[in-house]
């Protein structure tokens, strides 16, 4: 029972997670990801008991995004990078003016990455 109890908290936040990053800028390929981020967030919370290590994910994810490479962050320049990065190509692939977040790519790498976390759960 407390499987299911956690499957239905993961679910609801993940989706809560990915309706508050949505904005008219976004893509729907950025809010899956950020769904599937929410997914991400919550088995390695049930994994280690403590929010550290996704909070250092995410925060390590904006910062290289703005920081370093700056790229949109959801749609807003937050800084100017070390490097100045152009998106030139389909806004599928790019993300477009929402940033590398909105893009399919980074969908499909999140989503590697929860089966992985997931894959590890099993195997342990």
């Amino acid at each position: 029972m407390p499987w299911r109890s956690f499957s239905a908290a993961t679910l609801i936040t993940s989706l809560l997670f990915g309706l508050t990053h949505y904005s008219g800028i976004d893509t729907l390929a950025g809010s899956a990801g950020t769904v599937i981020f929410g997914v991400f967030a919550c088995l390695t919370l049930r994994a280690t008991g403590r929010m550290w290590f996704v909070i250092g994910w995410h925060g390590g994810w904006d910062f290289t995004e703005t920081a370093l490479f700056g790229t949109p962050n959801g749609g807003v320049n937050l800084a100017e990078g070390v490097a100045r990065s152009v998106a030139d190509g389909p806004t599928w692939l790019t993300g477009g003016a929402a940033g590398p977040e909105g893009s399919v790519l980074c969908a499909i790498v999140m989503l590697l990455t929860v089966v992985a976390a997931l894959r590890d759960r099993a195997s342990n």
